[in-house]
């Protein structure tokens, strides 16, 4: 079975922790921590516990808390797992999952200037020149799905709930395996054979509540979103919302939408999300857009961006106008041959504003 991870890359993770001294080892996600995130520092939280032959603490950080379907599998399956919501001061070591940027990271970027390991699948990934060990590993589906993946090369005899938590991880990141490839069938199947439970894992995030904020932010969202054309093939959406932004562009991609960005004001800062349809993406082949697009967004306007070729991301260091947003995008598609033409404006610009 051809799997992301090679057996090299779990002996140099092994050497690493047995080569740390007593102390305090953290396990730190990106700010807003997805389920893909959460799972993969539990699953590390088990490989730390196993190799782990001098005491050592081990805490699971994040920045800005857990996504809401991060906090309903936190509940149902480790109820009593604690994640600090801040860096305690105390960590002599780190292993970092699914973080690309040190602004991700956001208070945790501190975390840094310590040995560090980076474990992680986005396109690009700012974090690993500096790593004591990396694992990136951009074509996998999920960093669930690497972690998984030490976990069996490893012969880490996880908590069959940490092995359900992976299922979730890679459910979630795959769109319910939309995105899945062969060697990620191949790790489900072993995680399922070895005690996870994939009918509980999938429960949860599809039989999730939607609460009452979210369902606002996307009545909103939708209500204020400007339409434009891409030549005459594709529709690209635009709206302004400060909260369940991954929300609102799925409505808007299963709307119809080839592209959704939402633009989310913050103190002295604007965030920047970008969704790309998987009908959309087949036109550019391997090129990752969304990724691409919120790289150009960090470049052309100072900060960091990343993230996958259907779902990236930017955070701008500074309060950036809608018209400056709008003629970046137009610019970027324009050197793939693309004019950008007005269908709807819609309210986006002047919420935005």
């Amino acid at each position: 079975m051809n799997l992301s991870v090679e057996p090299a890359d779990a002996e140099k993770l092994r050497k690493w922790v047995e080569g740390l001294s007593e102390g305090t080892v953290c396990v730190a996600m990106h700010r807003n921590a997805d389920p893909d995130a959460l799972a993969s520092a539990l699953g590390i939280k088990e490989i730390l516990q196993s190799l782990s032959h001098k005491k050592k603490n081990i805490l699971i950080l994040t920045s800005e808390g857990l996504e809401q379907v991060s906090k309903k599998l936190l509940e149902v399956l480790a109820p009593q797992t604690e994640v600090i919501n801040d860096n305690p001061g105390e960590c002599d070591a780190t292993v970092i999952v699914d973080t690309s940027t040190p602004q991700q990271l956001n208070r945790l970027s501190s975390l840094l200037s310590k040995p560090y390991v980076v474990i992680d699948h986005h396109e690009v990934n700012d974090l690993i020149e500096e790593a004591d060990v990396s694992i990136h590993r951009p074509t996998a589906a999920s960093t669930s799905e690497l972690v998984a993946e030490l976990i069996m090369y490893l012969k880490v005899r996880p908590d069959p709930r940490v092995l359900t938590f992976l299922i979730a991880g890679i459910l979630y990141d795959t769109r319910i395996l939309r995105l899945a490839s062969p060697e990620t069938f191949a790790v489900m199947a072993w995680l399922t054979e070895n005690g996870g439970d994939y009918r509980k894992a999938i429960n949860i995030l599809t039989l999730r509540e939607v609460s009452r904020s979210e369902v606002i932010a996307r009545l909103k969202g939708l209500s204020r979103t400007g339409l434009y054309r891409l030549n005459k093939e594709a529709i690209l959406a635009v709206t302004c919302i400060g909260a369940h932004e991954s929300a609102v562009l799925k409505a808007l991609i299963e709307a119809g939408a080839d592209i959704a960005i939402a633009v989310a004001k913050r103190p002295n800062a604007t965030r920047i999300t970008i969704r790309v349809s998987q009908s959309f993406l087949k036109k550019f082949g391997s090129e990752p857009i969304a990724s691409n697009l919120a790289l150009h967004f960090a470049k052309e306007l100072g900060g960091s961006g990343g993230g996958h070729a259907g779902a990236a991301g930017a955070l701008i260091n500074s309060h950036v106008s809608p018209k400056q947003i709008l003629k970046i995008i137009a610019r970027f598609f324009t050197r793939k041959g693309y004019s950008l033409g007005i269908l709807e404006e819609g309210r986006w610009m002047e919420e935005c504003e």
